[in-house]
């Protein structure tokens, strides 16, 4: 059995996926909620539709009725946080892209 994949949370926690990338992919979302899936630096990529998607929670704001528009947005970010992003199709991409320590 192979191991998950690391949420977004932990790729951003080590450095792999930007705090401004993540911030991105949401605003593109909340652009276009048709838009295709958010291709970070690092070559991991996630469908941000597919996500909101597949919470009943985020569905359920995003649907309701009266003033939403923080709300769901924080509920996208936290499902977005919470979701694990489809690995970079060659490994050595990701270790090409890695940010630097400074």
């Amino acid at each position: 059995m192979s191991p998950k994949s690391p949420t977004l949370a932990e790729l951003r926690k080590a450095g792999m996926i930007t705090s401004f990338e993540i911030v991105a992919a949401i605003d593109a979302y909340m652009q276009d909620a048709t838009a295709s899936p958010h291709r970070f630096a690092s070559g991991h990529s996630l469908d941000v539709a597919m996500v909101v998607a597949d919470s009943a929670e985020v569905e359920e704001l995003r649907d309701g009725p009266g003033p939403k528009g923080k709300a769901f947005r924080n509920a996208v970010a936290v499902a977005v946080m919470a979701a694990r992003p489809s690995p970079p199709e060659c490994p050595s991409d990701a270790r090409l892209l890695r940010p630097r320590a400074r």
